[in-house]
């Protein structure tokens, strides 16, 4: 979807967005399944793939962002980077009325530095 501003949404494979939309200007932004997650249904991403996309994401020209499950494995993986820990609710998860969402604990991760403003360790 190209939008007016100059903005392009791109639903895709990591692998295929990254090599085709890669330029210095360019902003990634992914959202993996979870790594503490058995993602052999829907997604069928493995252990495998979650080294593959940070290894692309090693050789990307532009600035990326991704969330994660709060995993030591992945803290690990991306040690290096810009790692910040935030909360927020389950917005998909129905509940009854008066029940509160189940809380996420994820990792933000960048290529680049946060500043100060972009602390959101409560999203809640």
């Amino acid at each position: 979807m190209n939008g007016s501003d100059g903005l392009t949404l791109t639903i895709s494979t990591s692998r295929k967005c990254i090599e085709y939309w890669d330029t210095p200007a360019t902003l990634f932004f992914l959202d993996p399944p979870y790594y503490n997650v058995s993602s052999g249904g829907f997604y069928q991403f493995t252990l495998r793939d979650h080294d593959e996309l940070r290894l692309a994401l090693g050789k990307v020209q532009g600035k990326w962002m991704l969330t994660y499950d709060d995993a030591e494995q992945i803290r690990e993986m991306y040690k290096g980077y810009e790692i910040r820990p935030v909360t927020s609710s389950l917005s998909s998860q129905k509940v009854d009325r008066g029940t509160k969402r189940l809380v996420l604990r994820q990792l933000l991760i960048t290529n680049f530095v946060l500043g100060d403003n972009d602390r959101n360790e409560d999203l809640i």
